[in-house]
């Protein structure tokens, strides 16, 4: 972060920053000295990490709420957490900075910095043993970790490739880590999802999020997202590089095409990224395994994971190396996940996808509207979600890396007729067509103020307030309509 004010040699609440170690929109972690001793700190060593908020302010977190209580509790159930060890906050002195959170001290870099080649394979997979022990110390004390990359992960130096030197890592967690009971009956929509907190983190945390961690699929993280962030990272231990790349011109762009990469693209096997680099099939396989992009096609628990590359080492120090096995045989599911998906509906599925085709393809000049009727609770938005959600990733050619040619971005509204609600007039058209409005703005962010976007309502201005008030906020608009009425505005 450029204008964050959390810098080396800040002192803050008696300790004096000497490394940043991850620092992102919301969250700085990194290594301090105490350059004070009172009560409070009297049994705080001298070397720490810390993690503060960004901007230094006391802004009363919500996500912070909880941190400390589950970092220590996780901390008991793996060694390869960080245990905290004390919170500085407004109540112990008068202070309007951000607390402080206070942890030990690691002799380790983190792991984005020996990234730059690839391991060795039997390092590589040592290192994935211990990560699925970090991670299923948190998801026994009931959390998901949502934001896992590189960057919060610190790990001994030299990496030795001989057996006995095994590299030991420690995690340190954000507070973007949820409690599963606030996700599990919900879906994306309705989540605090990430959204700009992992825009904001960094490429990094981009290059290992789970897709319905993006807020983009109709479905929410739970523990299987973070098993797919540890294929992210074992992909990346293996070969040196990011499953998914992107050489756009801005971060915008970039973030925009690794988001839709971990939708709806495959990376090449790990074993074929790299031939020369001997990476066994069967690793490859456990990694595909993990990054799949229907959770329920994943492994179900870290335990399952953590089991299988135990069996991979196994195999690399036996007589006949590199020997397959039935991937997820300890697997289990360690939580009821509710399916997302639609059965039975194959047809219905078969007629909304073909209208799509015909706008996507321009078969049809105008457009389509299609009409889905049925009974309350028949799951009629489920199966429209489902034909939208399996066509977003043929559009959108900003957000594709290929360099073929693809349809442009798809606009769609969606809404319903509410029987209780017959009382707004044309609320389902005004509705589609805030919808379409929005959805192209957010596309091309010039056209808010643009004379295009005037000249296609024209006249009709005054009406479309009328019935859309949301569009007073739109510059274009409020330059047709000449004055507007203080209702309105």
């Amino acid at each position: 972060m450029e204008h964050s004010p959390v810098k080396i040699g800040v002192k803050i609440r008696g300790f004096q920053i000497q490394q940043l170690l991850y620092t992102d929109n919301l969250y700085t972690c990194a290594r301090a000295t105490k350059i004070r001793t009172d009560s409070r700190l009297h049994q705080i060593p001298e070397h720490v990490i810390v993690l503060v908020s960004s901007d230094l302010q006391d802004t009363e977190d919500v996500s912070l709420s909880g941190f400390f209580s589950m970092m220590t509790e996780a901390s008991r159930h793996s060694i390869h957490i960080l245990k905290p060890l004390a919170c500085l906050d407004n109540h112990d002195e008068n202070s309007n900075v951000s607390p402080l959170y206070i942890f030990e001290d690691f002799d380790g870099v983190d792991l984005s910095t020996v990234l730059l080649s690839s391991l060795p394979v039997y390092t590589s997979l040592r290192l994935g043993v211990q990560l699925c022990d970090a991670l299923a110390g948190l998801h026994k004390c009931g959390y998901i970790a949502r934001v896992f990359c590189p960057q919060n992960v610190l790990v001994t130096l030299p990496l030795d490739t001989s057996a006995p030197s095994i590299p030991i890592i420690k995690m340190f967690l954000l507070p973007f880590a949820l409690p599963c009971s606030q996700i599990s009956l919900h879906r994306s929509r309705d989540l605090p999802h990430l959204g700009n907190d992992v825009v904001g983190g960094g490429l990094s945390a981009l290059a290992c999020v789970a897709p319905e961690s993006t807020g983009r699929t109709d479905r929410g993280p739970d523990t299987r997202s973070d098993i797919y962030a540890l294929g992210c990272m074992l992909y990346q231990l293996l070969t040196g590089t990011t499953p998914f790349t992107s050489h756009a011109a801005t971060y915008m762009e970039q973030a925009l095409q690794l988001v839709h990469a971990h939708i709806a693209q495959q990376p090449p096997l790990v074993c074929e990224v790299f031939p020369g680099l001997g990476v066994p099939m069967v690793v490859s396989q456990v990694v595909r395994h993990c990054m799949a992009k229907d959770p329920a096609q994943r492994y179900q628990s870290m335990f399952g994971a953590q089991a299988d590359i135990l069996a991979c080492l196994r195999c690399m120090t036996a007589t006949s190396p590199g020997r397959d096995f039935k991937l997820a045989t300890h697997d289990l599911n360690a939580a009821l996940h509710f399916s997302h998906g639609l059965y039975g509906r194959e047809p219905q599925l078969l007629v909304l996808r073909d209208a799509l085709d015909r706008v996507i393809y321009r078969r049809s000049r105008s457009g389509a509207i299609v009409f889905v009727r049925g009974v309350a609770g028949s799951g009629k938005t489920t199966l429209i979600e489902e034909a939208i959600q399996s066509r977003l990733g043929l559009t959108s050619s900003s957000l594709s890396s290929s360099s073929s040619p693809s349809p442009p971005p798809l606009l769609y509204g969606r809404i319903k007729f509410e029987q209780y609600k017959s009382g707004i007039p044309y609320s389902a058209i005004t509705t589609t067509i805030g919808q379409l409005i929005s959805q192209a703005i957010s596309l091309d962010p010039d056209l808010e103020g643009s004379s295009e976007l005037r000249e296609i309502i024209g006249p009709n201005t005054h009406l479309l307030l009328e019935v859309w008030p949301a569009g007073v906020t739109l510059s274009a608009l409020r330059r047709n309509s000449g004055g507007i009425s203080s209702s309105l505005a």
